[in-house]
């Protein structure tokens, strides 16, 4: 990390934005009250930035938005254990227009993982102020600054969702015949197909060949995989199982 002490000397020699601009209006999100101090004393150093609040308490930290004009929210590594990616979830879901910078991030999976949750860009661990600050005019007016590297994983990531997401859906299991009912439950109260042909008055290679359809309908391929689809299907009541075949079920 850069030391402070530099980063203030950077600060004085680094020039002012050409054109002027209303301060970008931010909001500190820390699990650190030093880091909190620290980073918030060196942004307000500067013209263009206006810290208009900070919290160390993830639990307030909507209710205190809610009562303050933000631009961009920073919100902090140092919250820790998932709670930072926690915490841009809720911000996107609150408050869909806000800037939602992570800080501190330290590798592309990571930042990956930001941009999934709702960030609108990320912050180095190894960043100076001034970077900071220029990463913050850029997502304030919706641009959002990274790597070659981090932008081909975030359209592979993207890639990957969408081909999840626009699987067709399967197609339902279809619908047994009046015969193939009547076989499925007697299948269900533990015949097999020679007593099934004798119930039945038909031959053993009919019953079968209804069988055979059966598997094939419901996309299973044994009888007990058959009537617990059947079941989930509403072909048959679970009571259509005798007490003694409830293992076709297991």
């Amino acid at each position: 990390m850069v030391p402070l002490e530099r980063s203030l000397a950077e600060l004085r020699k680094d020039p002012k934005p050409a054109a002027a601009r209303s301060p970008a209006r931010v909001f500190l999100a820390s699990g650190s009250r030093l880091l909190t101090e620290a980073v918030s004393a060196a942004l307000d150093a500067r013209e263009e930035i206006d810290v208009v609040g900070a919290c160390v308490e993830p639990k307030s930290l909507v209710s205190e938005l809610r009562a303050l004009p933000v631009d961009v929210v920073l919100v902090e590594a140092s919250l820790g254990n998932g709670v930072q990616l926690r915490t841009i979830r809720l911000l996107r879901d609150q408050f869909p227009e806000l800037g939602i910078l992570p800080l501190g991030v330290s590798g592309v999976a990571e930042i990956v993982r930001c941009a999934e949750a709702g960030a609108s860009g990320y912050v180095l661990r190894g960043a100076s102020i001034p970077d900071l600050v220029n990463i913050i005019d850029s997502v304030r007016h919706n641009r959002t600054p990274c790597s070659p590297k981090v932008a081909a994983s975030v359209f592979k990531r993207i890639s990957e969702l969408t081909r999840r997401f626009d699987k067709p859906p399967r197609a339902p299991r279809g619908t047994t015949t009046p015969r193939e009912t009547e076989i499925l439950k007697l299948v269900a109260a533990g015949l097999r197909n020679k007593e099934i042909a004798a119930r039945l008055g038909i031959s053993i290679s009919t019953v079968k060949n209804h069988m055979h359809g059966i598997l094939s309908k419901l996309r299973v391929k044994g009888r007990r995989q058959a009537v617990a689809a059947a079941i989930e299907s509403g072909i048959l009541s679970r009571s259509s199982v005798l007490p003694r075949q409830s293992s076709l079920l297991d």
